[in-house]
């Protein structure tokens, strides 16, 4: 875990210094969890600033850096959400760095396999077979009969 705790802070000075002329506010913490729903986040309090960074990234080095830059960019003053502020810095980042900044992120095959092993229950679309992931009890699993797919079809559940 120190070594991956390493490996965030070496990128995120790496960023920092060529994307000098950036305001990022100065990273006071740095964190990885098991979190399957979130990849990455930003926490502000006060002067206080943590990135979090779900364990799944380090399967994934493109994934990684994409999500540490997603994050950086929620440390600019006015950049706490994916308004159009944070939108235009995730331009500037892209076009500066070449990875792809975006609001929600495109999850990797590799990262893809490892999130649906985790969950504990598979809703699918009896029209169109979507698929829809759940870790935990929601009324969608529980009362998956009042909802609809996008398609007009009724969902079923299973265990994982």
């Amino acid at each position: 875990m120190y070594s991956e705790i390493l490996e965030i802070k070496d990128i995120y000075n790496k960023y920092k210094n060529e994307l000098s002329y950036i305001p990022f506010r100065e990273v006071n913490n740095f964190k990885i969890d098991n979190s399957v729903k979130q990849l990455g986040r930003c926490c502000v309090n006060n002067e206080e600033i943590t990135i979090g960074i779900s364990r799944l990234l380090f399967k994934d080095d493109q994934e990684l850096k994409n999500t540490i830059l997603h994050e950086m960019i929620h440390t600019i003053v006015g950049c706490c959400n994916h308004g159009m502020l944070w939108k235009q810095y995730a331009t500037i980042v892209t076009k500066a760095t070449g990875h792809e900044i975006t609001r929600t992120g495109c999850v990797s095959s590799i990262i893809k396999k490892e999130m649906v092993g985790k969950a504990k229950y598979i809703v699918t679309c009896d029209k169109c077979n979507r698929k829809i992931y759940r870790y935990k009890k929601s009324k969608l699993v529980t009362e998956s009969y009042y909802y609809l797919c996008e398609c007009g079809g009724s969902f079923t559940v299973e265990e994982n």
